[in-house]
């Protein structure tokens, strides 16, 4: 199985590579001309480049169909799965690959290929229906922003089991581009399951080999892996209509060469300049502290940080801040600045700073930050208020940098609604008053089995999560 965050140019030396080991597979199992399907829910692009550099990388037959609504194409797609190698699920509307195939031939055809040795590969909407919990999408897409200020948001549902490719496994798309992280934060929250997030950039795979409960991801392509799971003190708070807070999540941001096992995110090998890392002690005892505001709409109030993102000539820039705090701000992510590229130079800052802590916030959000080292979220005035996101590095493992690429392994995530407060001087979080967030264990939370027969009949409607 292999799962692509999105944008795969199949002309492109990344795009090729990943096309030729899914041939590569198919060979590897003694087919001398492997046959490929391109499958979708639409109709396809004719101009579709992916079966022409399939065929110019030895696929002996490449067929491109669609299986649309109301049973449209299904009955030829299923077969052509059946008799095929390598199935290519397009991008586009997950939703429509759940609401179209779940009690269709397409949706069996497809659970039987990794059965037989066959080699299924999804791209943006295509990856997100790989794992065995699904975004679907089935009311529009959920955006960072949105989630951090409604734990409850409409947007945030969930399907399970459809195709149930990953074991135990949540797979976003177009992570860092589109800045999903708290989206991705917050369904893990509303799950309370010991569930990895697996979030894939654009460019970027996963390439998952093994047994069903021994899975290996290998992290190929341009971009970051990102995983979330729950780590010491895992909790959450989730209320309808509110800012939700997410506790104790640990967090890897894994470089291309990295191996790790699904089913709970445990490391297995990483690239040779990720080194061991000097991030466990916290802040030097002679730094100092500075009361200073921080407001979420406001890029400019990030120079109170050690380190700040401005934009000059439309790209984002690492600059030397004012020192305030001893810690990296963020304000603007989801709304004001470059995501992607403000997100990657504030991860290659705390590489470089032991002991760092990174806080992102964005419109209808405000940072208090006091004398001792903590730090209290809070509303901006009548602004529709958000959550901050804090990302600290304090019992982080490895880290290290490569040309552009980043390595942080051990990180830890919290989701901070207004009135809650941080102490990153000695570690700790403060719930604002009269509030507990209810702990995560994992007894009683994992999720049902899976019935791999034929006969789903609680499939007949996706079994969603709000």
């Amino acid at each position: 199985m292999v799962a692509e965050g999105g944008g795969l140019d199949p002309r492109s030396t990344y795009g090729r590579s990943l096309l030729a080991r899914c041939l590569d597979h198919a060979r590897a199992r003694g087919v001398v001309g492997p046959r490929v399907l391109i499958l979708g829910a639409v109709k396809p692009d004719v101009d579709d480049p992916r079966a022409e550099v399939f065929l110019e990388l030895g696929a002996a037959f490449v067929e491109n169909l669609m299986a649309g609504d109301k049973g449209e194409g299904h009955a030829e797609a299923a077969a052509a799965i059946d008799r095929a190698d390598v199935v290519f699920i397009r991008g586009g509307d997950q939703s429509r690959y759940v609401k179209f195939w779940m009690r269709s031939p397409v949706r069996e055809a497809l659970r039987r290929v990794p059965g037989r040795g066959g080699v299924v590969i999804g791209s943006s909407a295509g990856c997100a229906v790989l794992s065995e919990w699904v975004y679907d999408a089935l009311r529009g897409s959920l955006g960072g922003l949105d989630s951090l200020r409604d734990a409850r948001a409409p947007e945030l549902t969930l399907t399970r089991p459809f195709l149930g490719y990953a074991k135990g496994v949540l797979f976003d798309t177009h992570f860092v581009e589109r800045g999903r992280l708290p989206r991705l934060a917050c369904m893990l929250g509303v799950l309370a399951r010991p569930v990895v997030g697996v979030g894939i950039e654009a460019s970027t795979s996963v390439v998952v080999s093994g047994e069903a409960d021994d899975q290996i991801g290998e992290v190929v392509g341009e971009g970051v892996v990102t995983l979330l799971r729950g780590g010491e003190g895992w909790a959450s708070l989730m209320p309808v209509g509110r800012p939700p807070a997410v506790l104790g999540l640990r967090m890897d941001v894994l470089a291309p060469g990295t191996r790790f096992r699904l089913r709970d995110g445990a490391v297995q090998s990483r690239p040779a300049w990720a080194a061991k890392s000097d991030h466990g002690e916290g802040q030097p005892e002679e730094t100092s502290f500075a009361a200073c505001l921080v407001r979420g709409e406001a890029p400019e109030d990030a120079k109170a940080g050690l380190r700040y993102v401005m934009v000059e000539k439309d790209k984002p820039v690492l600059r030397d801040g004012q020192g305030k705090v001893p810690w990296l701000v963020l304000p603007g992510l989801w709304t004001q600045l470059p995501r992607a590229g403000a997100w990657m130079l504030m991860l290659r800052a705390m590489v470089e700073q032991p002991g760092a802590a990174m806080l992102v916030l964005d419109e209808g959000t405000n940072l208090d930050f006091g004398e001792d080292g903590g730090v209290r979220v809070s509303a901006a005035g009548e602004s529709r208020a958000g959550s901050a996101v804090v990302v600290t590095s304090r019992g982080a493992t490895y880290a290290g940098t490569h040309g552009e690429h980043v390595y942080l392994e051990g990180l830890r995530l919290d989701v901070l609604p207004p009135g809650w407060a941080a102490d990153l001087k000695h570690g700790g979080i403060e719930p604002s008053e009269g509030v507990t967030p209810e702990p995560v264990s994992d007894v009683g939370k994992h999720a049902e089995p899976d019935d791999d027969g034929d006969d789903d009949k609680d499939d007949e409607t996706p079994r969603a999560t709000k």
